[in-house]
């Protein structure tokens, strides 16, 4: 796996972490490193007139009061579009992780319509995402609570920012504020297996998945461990069909792989005869499931190849040679009948024998049948 950040975006609420996961960063309101509050006043938890060491930009602009992280875990509000906080991660070991953010949308009166703040996730300065936050009763002016997460692959240390850009202020006829609990980072100590149906290849390659039936094919798949552990004692299945977990039915071959890490990857080869019409053919990473995984999903790949049916047998060749020795064998039955009509003897008849062949004829016989020999 790359060591860039890749994110696949997983929206939710209510998220709950799987007994596997550990949790590698908390950042809240005690430990934000960088932040822009708008309605940061004197006398509020995270405002101070120092300001943070290093953060040139966690400054706000209602009346020169710098922000800074309190002593007690708060509830932040982003009233102001281009409010954030920003958290400095510690330095994470390489793997797939879960940005969790939690926060609060509070849209009344005229900024209520939609009744939705919306906020950004930055990481390392470059916008990864976009978050929806929806405030489902707008007549209390009380927060509504989600939760929203991301899956990244990360390594070392990051910069994690929530950015609020869609603020609304209509005095006292309406407002909408973004309230932000904080972030949690976790990883998933599963491994996580992957067939990817752009990594399976045929060979010989100058097939391009294009057969004639009977052909014999090799097929090459790469299995990844995208998880962050060791993956051990797992089979990989390839099947002619498009019905991976039925081993009852199709063509089917299992391979044994030992141990994949996390992050590497394995090629397994399989071998087929090629039957039948065009179809698909499916390969299956861990098709015992026998290991504990952090997605379950992504083992099963596709692919189709085209198989171009045999042609019938020429049987013409075997049809003139039966022809030919039927008609040998007429020919030798009527020599034979011949043969026997001019040899025949009656019981107690005269007879001659042939000077040429020795072959016994009737007597008065003028020719001899076998050689020709005139006899008389």
């Amino acid at each position: 796996m790359r060591t860039m950040i890749l994110f696949a975006v997983i929206l939710f609420a209510g998220l709950s972490f799987a007994a596997d996961n550990e949790t590698v960063f908390i950042g809240d309101s005690t430990n934000f490193t960088c932040c822009h509050l708008w309605c940061c006043y004197r006398g509020s938890p995270y405002c101070d007139a120092t300001g943070i060491p290093g953060c040139s930009q966690g400054v706000q602009t209602d009346g020169g009061t710098f922000c800074r992280p309190s002593q007690n875990a708060t509830l932040v509000d982003l009233c102001g579009s281009g409010d954030y906080l920003e958290w400095t991660t510690p330095d994470l070991a390489g793997g797939n992780y879960t940005i969790n953010i939690t926060a609060g949308c509070v849209a009344w009166g005229s900024c209520a319509n939609p009744p939705v703040c919306t906020a950004e996730l930055y990481i390392d300065g470059a916008q990864r995402g976009s978050l929806t936050f929806r405030d489902t009763d707008v007549s209390d002016k009380k927060l509504t609570r989600s939760n929203y997460t991301y899956n990244a692959t990360l390594s070392g240390t990051h910069t994690i920012r929530v950015y609020y850009s869609d603020d609304c202020f209509g005095g006292s006829s309406g407002d909408r504020n973004f309230y932000l609990y904080g972030i949690n980072i976790t990883t998933d100590k599963n491994p996580d297996l992957y067939i990817n149906g752009s990594e399976i290849w045929i060979v010989p390659e100058n097939l391009s998945w294009n057969v004639n039936e009977g052909t014999s094919v090799g097929f090459i798949v790469t299995v990844r461990n995208i998880g962050n552990t060791t993956a051990s004692n797992f089979s990989v299945r390839f099947k002619d069909n498009d019905n991976p977990e039925d081993i009852h039915s199709g063509f089917v071959q299992e391979k044994a792989v030992d141990s994949l890490p996390a992050n590497s990857s394995v090629n397994v080869t399989f071998s087929w005869n090629a039957t039948g019409p065009t179809r698909e053919v499916s390969f299956f990473a861990d098709s015992w499931k026998t290991v504990a995984e952090s997605n379950e999903s992504n083992n099963i790949a596709f692919h189709i190849i085209r198989i171009t049916p045999a042609k019938p047998p020429d049987y013409t060749p075997y049809i003139i040679a039966a022809g030919a020795a039927i008609l040998l064998l007429a020919l030798i039955a009527s020599a034979l009948i011949a043969w026997r009509m001019h040899s025949y003897v009656r019981p107690g008849g005269a007879q001659s024998v042939c000077p040429r062949c020795g072959m016994s004829v009737a007597a008065g016989t003028k020719k001899c049948p076998v050689c020709g020999k005139k006899l008389v």
